[in-house]
């Protein structure tokens, strides 16, 4: 067992909502393996509470962490939960066939199909007035300026694209790798949902960071600000080739 993966490895809910979660395990090869018994576990079940076959429900506002051991091995992921807005209540839907990868791919509709734009395209653009200039003094990193609009919409499966884009200043005399995290909020400054990326700056210089997710339609709704908060700023690797055999 070379890989254990929790799918979806982004979880955004409302109060009373669930969520079937799901254990990927992968051989050295890339293969799945199937049948292996797991435990689940919260981390924080006053906030999302997991039974033991992995569906989570979502109790209270805030943040829990989902585990799953498989013998020795633990992996884990982070469920954000928002109180849940006046509008009626639905159950989130189960986790699509679809596997996301790294941060460079786009989840896709479970059926392939192509988005279909919405019929009142909702060009939402937060925030309205520039943000301040925020700095992050321990990883020498200022963010700039930051939005986000939305773009495509899956109308069959009420999925709609969140496009965001941050500017940040890397104060660092070297280019650096630099990560950070994009919150979608509620009014009183819970987050709805959230994503992240990492790009490369040059030392004392500007550059955008800019990515998508695509989430539960209605949960866009109950977004009316969001926040960029950068969490880290690695120095690039420098690879050094092995020694000729002798």
């Amino acid at each position: 067992m070379a890989k254990l993966e929790i799918l979806p490895s982004v979880v955004s809910l409302s109060t009373g909502d669930t969520q079937q979660m799901a254990l990927l395990a992968t051989d050295l090869k890339n293969r799945e393996i199937k049948g292996l018994p797991v435990v689940w576990k919260s981390k924080n079940s006053a906030i999302a509470k997991v039974d033991k076959n992995g569906l989570v429900k979502a109790e209270s506002a805030g943040r829990a962490t989902i585990m799953a051991k498989v013998k020795n091995k633990m992996v884990s992921v982070q469920v954000t939960v928002s109180k849940r807005s006046r509008a009626k209540k639905e159950v989130q839907p189960e986790i699509a066939s679809d596997k996301t990868g790294a941060d460079t791919k786009v989840e896709k509709p479970p059926d392939g199909s192509t988005p279909v734009a919405a019929s009142k395209p909702a060009e939402v653009t937060q925030p309205v007035a520039a943000p301040k200039p925020t700095n992050f003094p321990n990883i020498n990193v200022e963010v700039l300026d930051y939005s986000w609009k939305t773009g495509s919409v899956w109308e069959t499966f009420n999925k709609t694209e969140c496009l965001w884009t941050a500017k940040v200043k890397n104060n660092n005399p070297e280019p650096r790798h630099i990560c950070i995290n994009y919150e979608f909020l509620d009014e009183e400054n819970l987050p709805v949902f959230q994503t992240g990326k990492c790009g490369v700056v040059s030392g004392n210089s500007e550059g955008t960071i800019s990515s998508n997710i695509i989430v539960q339609s209605r949960l866009v709704q109950d977004v009316k600000k969001s926040n960029v908060v950068a969490l880290e700023a690695h120095r690039l690797h420098t690879f050094v080739p092995a020694p000729p055999a002798q």
